[in-house]
């Protein structure tokens, strides 16, 4: 009995440490389906910046990795919702105001050409973050 106490005591945080990150959530695919599951998406629950790729652990415990062109929505811990929007090129943007006319936010990581050096070297670093907002009325962006 204390054999199978210490093995449960030592796998336990194994198992919830794997799950570190992951939020309840849904995912939407393409045929309309609504899968349930947690969704890890690199940021916190409460996040709103925009990933490429998202992982989805299934009711079954299967674990998948998503992209804008696998998945048209998803939503985290019921708070925030993202949907897939042809933005350049396919991308996850944050539903902001939902219903006949969306309007939609999409972050991504503002560049800045900076001079290094007397012999006319630059380099792109990153300067913060720069937001988009878009219309969506029936599923077309404006």
């Amino acid at each position: 009995m204390k054999k199978q106490l210490f093995i449960v005591l030592l796998v336990f945080p194994i198992i919830c440490y794997g799950q570190k990150g992951f939020s309840d959530g849904y995912i939407i695919n393409y045929d309309n389906d609504t899968l349930q599951g947690k969704i890890k998406d690199r940021g916190g629950a409460l996040s709103n910046q925009n990933y490429v790729k998202i992982r989805f652990i299934d009711q079954k415990g299967n674990n998948f990795k998503y992209g804008p062109y696998e998945i048209k929505e998803y939503s985290k811990a019921g708070l925030i919702t993202y949907k897939a929007v042809g933005i350049s090129s396919r991308k996850f943007a944050e539903v902001v105001i939902d219903g006949n006319i969306s309007l939609l936010r999409y972050e991504e990581q503002a560049m800045a050409m900076t001079s290094t050096s007397s012999a006319g070297g630059s380099t792109l670093s990153g300067n913060g973050t720069n937001a988009y907002y878009y219309l969506q009325r029936d599923g077309d962006l404006k």
